[in-house]
């Protein structure tokens, strides 16, 4: 993919494509640019690079996953550093998000979660300008299956409505993979997000990973 989409990119060829922040009403800061679809663009995308966001839920039922994800996290490590197109960040999501360091980016299964209001700014923060933006997020089970951690987040209040959080996600440079469990804030905060209701996590992870470079890079 990586290969092919050089040597287009240098050669210029047409797609159309989205980049950057999509939802108008999530930009707070002047300095993002919003992108919309366009045609007869030089190369893959306008900027040539791609950025891929994984916001990750780390509950402890997803410990038996863990190693298919890191196994996943690992191979983007090793394009990231062989090639110059292409970043990733990694967000995990337990009781409040928090972005992983460059150098420590695989995951690990701990307690429960609680989407918090958090992830508005943590979004916003890693949709990089001049780049190809894309975001998936994993939801193996109820986003807000720990309401009694307030006191550990005050931040938590702020949030009016369960399942508020989802909004973050209301874009159309994002896919949510989900349990079931999450249909109902999807389907009133995120309606028209791209989404996937299964248990098949890492299988459908590592698919619209796939999917999301082939559309960007090939």
């Amino acid at each position: 993919l990586f290969q092919n989409f050089n040597r287009k990119n240098s050669k210029g060829s047409s797609l159309q494509t989205y980049s950057g922040i999509i939802n108008p009403r999530l930009v707070g800061r002047e300095d993002y640019r919003i992108f919309e679809r366009s045609s007869n663009m030089r190369g893959n995308n306008q900027f040539g690079s791609l950025h891929l966001n994984l916001f990750i839920d780390v509950s402890g039922s997803f410990r038996g996953n863990i190693k298919t994800t890191n196994t996943i996290i690992n191979s983007l490590l090793m394009i990231e550093k062989t090639n110059p197109n292409f970043t990733f960040d990694i967000v995990e999501m337990e009781v409040g998000e928090i972005i992983l360091p460059k150098e420590k980016r695989f995951v690990e299964a701990r307690g429960g979660n609680h989407l918090s209001k958090d992830i508005f700014d943590i979004y916003r923060k890693l949709q990089l300008p001049q780049q190809y933006n894309y975001n998936i997020a994993l939801f193996d089970g109820d986003a807000y299956s720990n309401d009694c951690d307030y006191y550990r987040f005050p931040s938590h209040k702020k949030i009016t409505s369960k399942g508020q959080g989802f909004s973050a996600f209301a874009n159309n440079n994002c896919t949510i993979i989900s349990d079931s469990d999450n249909e109902c804030y999807i389907s009133k905060y995120a309606p028209n997000t791209r989404t996937i209701y299964t248990t098949d996590y890492c299988g459908e992870l590592l698919d619209n990973i796939l999917k999301v470079m082939q559309k960007a890079l090939s």
